[in-house]
């Protein structure tokens, strides 16, 4: 089986539609997503649309959390608020609904899915750093941890009590061994590649394999311009930001 692995969309339709769209070319039955539906980008509902029309296991992300008064605008930055602001008018009952449905973790083998941090699901921690990432393999049985928030994709390998990143976009899941990937931004990419991103898990072969993808970045940014949300939320496509 192949299990597409995907997080923090942020509304952008553009970006969405190219990620299934190669998730379903590579023959994947499942994809599981780190959360963060919406925010920042102009498609909520229709992002949440597409979504519900896919073989998928969701978490809870911290901006769906913002939407839904469940984490307090204090806790982001003066554009995240303006987005969850906007983004809160925008949603349909229907698609407020279905966010409210979402967990803050799940169990499903072999992965242990949460949005920022297996330590503490709901605090909205950042890893970014692999002293960060080793901290956090004490909070998860699994052998594989997947997440996303940071916008920046990380694989970090423990295997014998040692510790090291993996740099390559496609490797082998060792026997015996643990990992804590971060699966990168569909909706915006933070690490300077603005294309969007998107992981296959090959349970058969145990192959972990990142792909980066071109989208129409334009059409998604213009939107973001026409919907009267903040300018930076659209420059930023462009640049991986």
């Amino acid at each position: 089986m192949k299990i597409g692995l995907i997080s923090d969309i942020h509304s952008n339709l553009e970006a969405l539609s190219v990620v299934l769209d190669a998730l379903k070319e590579n023959n994947c039955t499942e994809i599981i997503c780190c959360g963060d539906i919406v925010g920042y980008g102009a498609n909520p509902n229709e992002c949440i649309k597409l979504l519900r029309s896919c073989n998928l296991k969701i978490v809870l992300g911290n901006h769906d959390a913002g939407v839904l008064n469940k984490t307090p605008l204090y806790y982001f930055n003066e554009v995240a608020q303006k987005a969850i602001l906007w983004t809160r008018k925008e949603l349909t009952r229907d698609s407020l609904e279905y966010l409210d449905l979402l967990f803050l973790v799940d169990h499903s083998y072999p992965f242990h899915i949460v949005h920022a941090s297996p330590q503490a699901p709901g605090k909205w921690y950042y890893i970014l750093s692999l002293p960060e990432a080793i901290h956090q393999f004490r909070f998860f049985e699994k052998p594989i941890c997947v997440i996303g928030h940071t916008h920046i994709p990380l694989v970090v390998e423990e295997l014998n009590n040692q510790y090291r990143i993996i740099e390559e976009d496609e490797f082998l899941i060792e026997s015996g061994a643990h990992y804590l990937i971060n699966v990168g931004s569909v909706g915006q990419p933070r690490d300077g590649d603005p294309r969007t991103t998107c992981c296959i898990y090959d349970t058969k072969k145990k192959l972990f394999k990142r792909m980066r993808l071109e989208y129409d970045i334009k059409s998604a940014a213009q939107k973001i311009l026409e919907a009267g949300l903040p300018k930076v939320l659209s420059e930023r496509l462009f640049y991986g930001r």
